[in-house]
């Protein structure tokens, strides 16, 4: 599904799952993805990329918990009594 997005139906998100866990393992993919459940269902590794700069590459759990990429993604934490 070149040039298309997964956002879609749960069957959709499903089916490309499917179709790209189907590939050779041996075969490298450039995945560009918000939905991050489906880059970590997918993924060995993952290189997040915001503002032109690498925040974090890894395996999934690692990059999940990375502090830049929470940050950059999700806001920075405020401080109690902020």
């Amino acid at each position: 599904t070149q040039g298309r997005s997964s956002a879609g139906s749960d069957g959709e998100k499903r089916q490309r799952i499917q179709a790209i866990s189907a590939l050779d393992p041996q075969l490298s993919l450039l995945i560009v993805e918000h939905d991050m459940d489906l880059v970590f269902s997918v993924c060995d590794s993952v290189t997040v990329i915001a503002n032109g700069r690498v925040l974090a590459e890894g395996v999934g759990d690692t990059v999940r918990h990375d502090k830049n990429v929470i940050e950059a993604y999700l806001g920075k934490k405020k401080e109690a009594g902020s």
